[in-house]
């Protein structure tokens, strides 16, 4: 009957217009005891609709019960993790690739929950997408910029196309000012290729702005997406992070050329190239031999905590005499 007269047509100056639409069934009290959560699982439950296919009811059991208070632990980590200060990073650096200087370090999120260590696969999809997400990043910004005035090291972090999107990553400029004016050294936002926001303009002026305040801005997983070179031709890009999907393949010759040519366009448009996920001896040489700019992987280092990564900095392990 619902379905009848939602499909049922509105005519609107002689146009016929059909409503799609979606909906979520709950009964009190079996799935919920109280209006609250009767309401938060119904809206659950129909984002989780919504995401599959318009005109369609589907109602509440026990499966989605599960899924749905997954999203409930996560959510509550999240708040707890904020209020608590609970977010913790961890940092992997990356090297000069001629020397193996180590020249910055990649912010990396985690939870520290008393002893457990909670991984960013946990409980990231859903902080991008949550109302969180900005006090999360203005977080970052905030605890990055210390810790790069601390070890007078480039640092980089990651932001999400909401910041863009919103252009609350701007209010960070405002909100850190004094902070960003007196870096030693310049600070690197990274954007994901396949996450930019459709609105190119509007990213670019972002974009300028960010880079006005000693700023640098990279594109990471370079080459899984499909504009990689609008992106390099449109956007004020300083650094491109060659996905490690390529660097595992570089014994492959098509996949080499590839990679030998992200590494020439990038020379000849004045950005620098970091190759992400470097495992081993030969992927090193390969890449130095075809004038990739930084190195970063498990070959040199995992991510790790503070106190490990500053050891680092002083002892540059790696460094070649």
């Amino acid at each position: 009957e619902l379905k009848r007269v939602i499909y049922k047509p509105i005519y609107l100056s002689e146009k016929e217009i059909i409503l799609e639409f979606n909906g979520s069934v709950l009964y009190y009290p079996e799935d919920a005891p109280n209006s609250k959560e009767l309401y938060e699982k119904a809206y659950l439950l129909l984002k989780r609709i919504k995401e599959r296919e318009a005109n369609t009811i589907e109602i509440f059991n026990p499966l989605i019960e599960r899924e749905i208070q997954s999203v409930f632990y996560v959510e509550e980590l999240i708040k707890r993790a904020l209020a608590e200060k609970l977010f913790t990073f961890y940092y992997q650096p990356y090297l000069n690739a001629q020397n193996l200087k180590i020249v910055g370090f990649e912010a990396l999120v985690r939870i520290k929950d008393g002893d457990k260590i909670i991984p960013p696969s946990e409980f990231i999809e859903f902080l991008e997408n949550s109302i969180y997400l900005k006090d999360f990043e203005s977080y970052s910004f905030y605890k990055n910029l210390n810790k790069l005035n601390e070890w007078k090291i480039p640092i980089s972090i990651n932001i999400s196309s909401t910041g863009f999107e919103s252009s609350h990553i701007l209010e960070f400029l405002t909100q850190y000012e004094s902070l960003l004016r007196k870096l030693p050294t310049y600070f690197i936002l990274e954007i994901t290729e396949h996450k930019l926001a459709k609105n190119l303009e509007k990213v670019q002026k972002i974009l300028k702005i960010l880079r006005s305040y000693n700023i640098k801005i990279a594109l990471d997983d370079f080459g899984t997406g499909y504009s990689s070179l609008n992106y390099l031709k449109d956007l004020p890009i300083d650094i491109v992070k060659i996905d490690r999907s390529f660097i595992n393949l570089l014994d492959d010759k098509k996949t080499y050329y590839i990679v030998e040519t992200i590494i020439k366009l990038a020379k000849q448009l004045g950005i620098k190239t970091v190759a992400e996920g470097v495992e081993n001896e030969d992927q090193m040489i390969m890449l130095q031999k075809l004038g990739c700019d930084y190195l970063q992987g498990f070959f040199f280092a995992p991510p790790l905590p503070e106190e490990e990564a500053e050891k680092l900095i002083k002892n540059q392990p790696f460094l070649k005499s």
